[in-house]
């Protein structure tokens, strides 16, 4: 029995002391402020065939839009042109999204869009005006939303 103890202690002490005292790098994720659209609901006399996104996640940042289909499935489109007209009582964003996709023959494709959204500060609610363009077509889409300013890791 003594003899057990005595080897138990040593397999310890020779684990421990063997451990590397590695540290975990340091992470450059911080928050950073976006604009969260959400109970985004389609306007009447939209394009047949138009599917609201589920959420948006505008990022003032960074080159970036998040669109939600529903709550846990996203697609990252990148962002240009973006211009933050807010006032002190109202929201006034235009910018312009690309995503990268796949034609029917498979080839590589950009889809283009044109984002306008107008809310009122004090009710959070406003419109979102989005333009998808395919070649030369363009089709036009309106939303009723709700809008509020938060922050993300990223």
């Amino acid at each position: 029995m003594k003899n057990k103890i005595i080897w138990t202690l040593l397999a310890v002490v020779l684990i421990v002391s063997s451990c590397d005292t590695n540290e975990w790098p340091v992470s450059n994720i911080k928050l950073v402020p976006i604009f969260k659209v959400t109970s985004v609901v389609g306007v009447t006399g939209n394009p047949t065939g138009t599917v609201a996104p589920y959420a948006l996640e505008i990022y003032k940042e960074k080159a970036l839009l998040i669109e939600y289909t529903t709550a846990s499935l996203m697609s990252p489109l990148t962002t240009s042109a973006y211009v933050d007209g807010s006032t002190d009582s109202s929201y006034n964003l235009n910018f312009k999204a690309s995503i990268l996709s796949k034609t029917a023959l498979k080839q590589d494709t950009i889809l283009n869009r044109r984002y306008e959204l107008i809310a009122d500060k004090v009710t959070n609610s406003g419109t979102l005006k989005v333009v998808k363009y395919n070649n030369q077509d363009s089709v036009v889409t309106n939303f009723t939303i709700k809008v509020m300013e938060d922050s993300v890791y990223n």
